[in-house]
């Protein structure tokens, strides 16, 4: 992708798929009946399921939409792939947080019990 992409970035000037420009282009030039370039921002504020009505325009193309999207809207944060591996990887902490802290809720049930049972005997 571009260095930095704005809302007046042109399609043509993205690293993007063959498929995801000919859907833009196509949608801009048929339907709207403009013939200037397209623009990342002629389609900024089209909703997911107005994307999703392009022809061709599937499940990959949103994604990388998205990926533009998230540049324009976070010029300053990472690529937003490097943000997801980031979440991901903080919900496996979180997981494993858990989890010890079910062993250790666990651990401590055991050792009520016990107590339970040898504060009797003492």
């Amino acid at each position: 992708m571009a260095d930095r992409i704005t809302r007046d970035t042109l399609l043509k000037d993205l690293d993007i798929s063959i498929r995801l420009h000919n859907c833009l282009f196509n949608e801009k030039k048929h339907y709207w009946g403009r013939d200037d370039p397209a623009t990342v921002g002629d389609f900024m504020g089209m909703a997911d399921h107005e994307l999703m009505r392009i022809p061709n325009f599937g499940r990959k193309s949103l994604a990388e939409w998205k990926k533009i999207v998230w540049a324009v809207d976070n010029p300053d944060a990472p690529p937003l792939d490097e943000v997801s591996a980031e979440y991901k990887a903080l919900r496996d902490m979180r997981a494993v947080i858990n989890q010890i802290a079910a062993s250790h809720r666990a651990l401590a049930t055991h050792y009520n019990k016990l107590s339970d049972i040898i504060s009797p005997l003492d």
